[in-house]
Parts: structure tokens; sequence; C-alpha cells
């Protein structure tokens, strides 16, 4: 008979059930056709133990959250036609992912988290190429690794010079490749 242990990172189910009450890391605010999402990520409240998310960085449950915060957005406010992502923490973006969170995570754990990732920012560019939904990074401090891709992908994302403007975007434009 063959006896199949679970991985120690599988004992502990990861849901992806969440909602802004619950929001440990994220603040969303709608006000008429504008959306605010405010990354203040709580440092102690990881997903999983062993690390601190310093800094603004992120993790799985930073991330379910968003996914979560973008959703609501698109279905439970389809008025909304601007999304404003800032950081709730004075001088501080994001510095991306959490190196500690990763450098003690197997290599599917990895590898997943990425997916997950990289598949909630791919929304974004998609909610904006057929929802009409424009992104805007309000970047009020420092941005370190993945804390530019999350810039980035509002960038790329967000419509017109026009909708990024009327949410106080006043950035020069930057030639799209």
């Amino acid at each position: 008979m063959l006896t199949i242990e679970p991985a120690a990172e599988t004992a502990d189910l990861v849901t992806f059930d969440t909602a802004p009450a619950r929001y440990r890391h994220w603040k969303l605010s709608v006000d008429g056709r504008v959306a605010t999402l405010a990354l203040d990520v709580n440092e102690d409240a990881g997903l999983r133990p062993g690390y601190k998310l310093k800094l603004n960085s992120y993790d799985l449950g930073v991330d379910i959250e968003l996914y979560d915060a973008l959703n609501r957005i698109r279905f439970e406010h389809p008025s909304v036609a601007t999304v404003v992502v800032t950081s709730g923490k004075e001088r501080m973006f994001c510095a991306g992912a959490n190196i500690y969170m990763l450098g003690s995570s197997s290599h599917g754990w990895k590898v997943n988290f990425c997916k997950f990732t990289n598949e909630t920012r791919n929304g974004m560019e998609d909610s904006s190429r057929h929802d009409g939904l424009s992104f805007v990074a309000a970047l009020n401090g420092a941005t370190a690794g993945g804390g530019y891709e999350v810039a980035l992908h509002e960038r790329q994302s967000s419509g017109s010079a026009a909708a990024r403007r009327a949410a106080g975007d006043r950035r020069p434009d930057a030639p799209r490749r």
C-alpha cells in the first residue's frame, strides 16, 4: 500500500474568498466614476508564517485581495471609468513580491504565486481593453522590483491621456510601443 503524505505547504488550505471588510492590505473606495485602491500592507499579516511584508511588499494574500477588489469594481460598480492605484504609506509605493516569502517557498508555490499575480495584472489590461476601464498608478513613494510591474500595468492599461488626466494624472504622455 502506498501512502502519500501531503506537502507541508498544502496542509494549510488557501482560500480566495474575501471581501472589502476583511481586506488587510488594500483599501477600496468608490467616488462616482473613480475608484481608488490604496495599498497599505499590514507587514504582520502575511498569508503564511515566517516573514514580514515590509515596504508594501506583496505575497499571495495581498494579490488575492487585489483580484477581489478589481472584480468588485468591474461587477459591483460598472459606472467606474478610472481606477487609481496608490499607496496608503508615506514615501513608499510598493517594493514588489516579498523576497523572504519567495525564499522560503517551494518551487511549486512560487510558480503558482507568479501565475496568479500575472493573471491578476493581465486582468487589469483586459478590463482596460474590453471594458473601457482606465488604470492610473499614483506613485507617491519609492517603487522597486515588482512594484514597477504594478505601476507599469496601470500605465499600459490606462486608456487615453484624457482618462488619466480626469483622474488627476498630470504626467506627460509616454509614447506607446
